[in-house]
């Protein structure tokens, strides 16, 4: 079918800036998060943004206050994470640094009219789509008194020096030699707890997490080698944001594949210009001449667009009926995963999601 491998998420544990010893440096990046990892499409796709819920909705909890922050940041790390609870356009995690959501581009929602906002890093003829399904952040809301939950929480970081030689080549009275010159590589690991308690003392969700980070200098560059709190600082950027995302819902950013190829091109075309609703039914009409598995798959990518969910798993799986593949295995996983999203969204916040079926009787 000439499917496009799906872009995904990856692990990034650490970054090497050139090779280990002087004067360049080893920075280490916390390795308990996950950064989303652009993959290159082989195909066209649509690139959606939608609201999920945090992975464990509490029901009952719709308003949260910040409580007790102590030891290191911890003042910030508690204003940092109310600022990442009032952000309306929170979004998924780096491992460090600034949420991917704070970069993404704004749209209007809309209903189920085909309509897009324009925009979108990847693809310059793509639109975003941004569906108004009833799925909303509001849910939970950051209070300054009372509340359903309080969230605390302390931080404290170790710093630890190791020496070590490394060679270098240097040029004196135009004599060139390897010079065996002093290191120091300093691990600093941060110490995170916190807890979500209900107004009546409750333990509702905790968690404790180690971030270990390093840096390395040599020779002269030693003395210029961060101190361990700012070390410290670097590696619990982007935490607030990623545990406001485990207590609420926050915006997620993916791209739905599509096949592509001759089939389906004016289709493709259609929804590269915004209509999806067109090209829906374009391909609608061209499986009703010959059903092909590639305008199957990609109608379902259209669909799943338009927030027709169980339209979109019907003809992923007529695709996969014609003929199979990962990529249309991959689409439905997506797809129920979203589903359940949805029921674990209405049990906990009462939200439902307020897109149906697709009328492929509207169709012109």
């Amino acid at each position: 079918m000439g499917l496009p491998a799906p872009a995904g998420f990856a692990p990034l544990n650490a970054v090497v800036f050139g090779r280990p010893g002087c004067p360049l440096r080893l920075l280490l990046v916390p390795i308990a998060l996950f950064v989303y990892v652009p993959v290159a499409l082989a195909g066209p796709s649509i690139p959606v943004r939608q609201v999920v819920p945090p992975d464990a909705p509490l029901a009952g909890v719709r308003s949260v206050r910040v409580g007790s922050m102590t030891g290191f940041k911890g003042h910030q790390l508690g204003d940092d994470f109310a600022a990442a609870m009032k952000n309306p356009n929170r979004g998924d995690v780096a491992t460090t640094g600034p949420s991917v959501g704070q970069a993404m581009l704004s749209g209007m929602s809309f209903g189920f009219a085909g309509q897009t906002a324009n925009g979108d890093a990847g693809n310059a003829t793509s639109h975003q789509v941004v569906l108004n399904d009833g799925i909303t952040m509001d849910v939970v809301k950051l209070v300054t008194s009372g509340g359903d939950a309080v969230f605390s929480g302390s931080a404290e970081y170790t710093s630890n020096d190791v020496n070590y030689t490394d060679t270098k080549s240097v040029t004196e009275n135009g004599v060139t030699y390897d010079k065996t010159v002093l290191c120091v590589r300093r691990d600093v690991t941060v110490n995170y707890t916190w807890a979500l308690t209900s107004a009546k003392g409750a333990v509702l969700l905790s968690d404790q997490q180690s971030l270990p980070t390093a840096d390395s200098a040599c020779d002269s560059a030693v003395p210029s080698l961060p101190m361990g709190d700012s070390l410290a600082a670097g590696a619990i950027d982007g935490v607030a944001v990623a545990l406001a995302n485990r207590l609420a819902p926050h915006i997620h950013e993916y791209r739905i594949d599509l096949a592509g190829g001759k089939a389906v091109k004016d289709a493709i075309k259609l929804q590269e210009d915004g209509d999806l609703v067109g090209a829906a039914c374009m391909l609608n009409t061209a499986f009703a001449t010959k059903a092909d598995a590639t305008v199957a798959y990609d109608l379902a990518g259209m669909l799943e667009g338009l927030g027709d969910l169980d339209g979109a798993i019907a003809w992923d799986t007529k695709s996969a009926g014609i003929k199979g593949s990962k990529y249309i295995d991959t689409a439905l996983k997506r797809l129920n995963a979203r589903k359940v999203q949805l029921a674990a969204f209405e049990k906990a916040y009462g939200a439902k999601y307020t897109i149906g079926a697709f009328d492929f009787a509207t169709c012109k």
